[in-house]
């Protein structure tokens, strides 16, 4: 499968080319975040910013996986489902409301 159409040979650096050459509508937003007044594409903005993207997610995948796993650990030692909540709150310095929705979503 090919995301990337083949660009046109030796465009690449001249002034006002835009090298951004992708049907994906996600890169939409990212390229008006890093188009210059020329209409060109910032590319180091835009890695910057694909890259800072990614960081976010995989560090909210790492929470809930965090969560989860603390959930259905004390769950499984026997700890009552209004310790867990508690040890969710403390370790995560969530409210008790986010709390509460994990348990929900986690707790069996």
């Amino acid at each position: 499968m090919k995301y990337f159409p083949e660009s046109p040979k030796g465009d690449y650096g001249k002034k006002g080319t835009n090298i951004c050459h992708t049907p994906d509508e996600r890169l939409l937003e990212l390229k008006e975040n890093v188009q210059n007044e020329d209409g060109g594409i910032n590319m180091c903005g835009a890695v910057d910013q694909m890259i800072a993207q990614g960081m976010e997610r995989g560090l909210a995948q790492g929470t809930e996986r965090g969560i989860k796993n603390l959930i259905e650990v004390c769950q499984e030692l026997g700890t009552s489902y209004d310790n867990v909540q508690f040890q969710v709150e403390m370790k995560y310095n969530l409210s008790q409301e986010e709390a509460e929705r994990y348990m929900k979503q986690y707790w069996k």
